[in-house]
């Protein structure tokens, strides 16, 4: 373990790493998912969120096609994108730009955070993150984009804003 440490170019002390995104994610009968598909800073809680939304797109691709290849190929056009595009927010903070916005605001302390950030604009951060990262209520109350010819979408309970 030692030589393994000692002929390692870098070692990070806090592997919590993001990467760039990447052009593809499929290689004929081989796709990544979750954190190998993309890496990202951990903002959001987002890693398991991600990883579960992106088993729910391999499983439906998987179900809907007889070519496993053509599958992994649905199913990297279906996260691919919006995750590309997740991993690129979360570098720039997330909904966590609201740090930033308290600290420029108040660099000497603050009593409410609303006393800084008007509630408003906090939940505009909120609203887009979600949207972005597809929790925001219209992705959660809308049919399954997953749905399948042989299992007819059954509708849930509406989820409401508290």
């Amino acid at each position: 373990m030692a030589a393994l440490v000692a002929d390692s170019e870098a070692v990070a002390s806090f592997p919590m790493l993001d990467r760039d995104p990447v052009p593809r994610w499929s290689f004929g009968a081989v796709t990544l998912l979750g954190d190998a598909a993309h890496a990202m800073a951990p903002m959001g809680s987002n890693a398991t969120t991600q990883a579960v939304l992106d088993a729910r797109s391999l499983a439906h691709a998987l179900a809907n096609h007889d070519d496993p290849v053509a599958a992994l190929a649905a199913y990297d056009r279906d996260r691919r994108p919006r995750m590309n595009r997740l991993q690129l927010l979360n570098r720039a903070k997330g909904p966590e730009v609201v740090i930033d916005l308290v600290h420029e605001r108040a660099p000497d302390g603050f009593g409410r955070v609303e006393d800084v950030v008007p509630a408003d604009r906090l939940a505009q951060v909120a609203r887009a993150y979600a949207r972005a990262a597809g929790f925001d209520l219209a992705s959660v109350n809308a049919p399954s984009p997953y749905g399948s010819p042989n299992r007819p979408h059954r509708p849930r309970t509406a989820v409401r804003e508290r």
